[in-house]
């Protein structure tokens, strides 16, 4: 049995549903790039520790915070991480975080942040505010 294909949408709305798709596809295409372009940059730990306290455009750590989280291994610990990393920009009980700035693609400052259990690296995560 053989079912009827439904006529093809009108001009207008399918032409609007293409172009959906396409700005769909497109963004989608930027979000993915936004993020490869992110973490480019092998991890340098001297690079890193200079940029503390930079604030704005000016703090390059968001290139190297995809390396920098390859650095970190689960359980490491919190002294292990400081001497990788150097000081934390601000401590919340156990979590360390560090400052990467304003968002290359917004006006979101980035930041770092290394949660610990026990004194060792339990996660890390990249966060916006």
């Amino acid at each position: 049995m053989t079912f009827p294909l439904p006529p093809p949408l009108p001009g207008p709305r399918r032409a609007a549903r293409v172009t959906a798709r396409a700005a769909v596809a497109a963004l989608l295409t930027l979000a993915l790039t936004a993020c490869a372009m992110h973490t480019t940059e092998s991890f340098d730990s001297a690079t890193w520790k200079s940029q503390r306290g930079v604030t704005g455009t000016d703090n390059r750590r968001g290139a190297l915070v995809g390396a920098a989280g390859e650095a970190l291994e689960p359980g490491m610990a919190r002294d292990a991480v400081h001497a990788l990393l150097g000081a934390p920009d601000s401590t919340r009980e156990d979590v360390d975080v560090y400052e990467l700035g304003r968002s290359p693609y917004g006006v979101d400052e980035e930041y770092f942040e290394v949660r610990y259990r026990d004194g060792r690296v339990a996660s890390h995560a990249l966060g916006r505010r």
